[in-house]
């Protein structure tokens, strides 16, 4: 009597065959990160030779768009250049412009 089941090393390598395939697909897909502004802040360090700047930006808008194949990522973030605060009233935005 033959054996009609399907030979195990067979299945294990259709599967693996089938992995490859689509592995390509998978890591292929783009994906875009849209950025909440009423959660998000971009905070900036600035090195001096007398001290160090700490400070942040509001956000406003922005998306990122990542290819997990290729590594490669563009987008943009757009920041509210007046929201700019350094932890000094000499260097805001808003003082020079009032």
């Amino acid at each position: 009597m033959l054996d009609r089941r399907f030979p195990a090393h067979l299945f294990r390598g259709a599967l693996l065959f089938i992995a490859a395939v689509l592995s390509p697909t998978v890591l292929r897909a783009q994906q875009n990160l849209l950025i909440d502004p009423a959660r998000s802040d971009v905070h900036f360090t600035l090195g001096d030779v007398l001290h160090t700047v700490h400070g942040t930006f509001h956000v406003q808008q922005g998306e990122i768009a990542f290819n997990s194949a290729t590594g490669q990522a563009s987008g943009s973030i757009v920041v509210d250049a007046l929201s700019g605060q350094s932890g000094c009233w000499a260097r805001s935005m808003r003082s020079t412009y009032r």
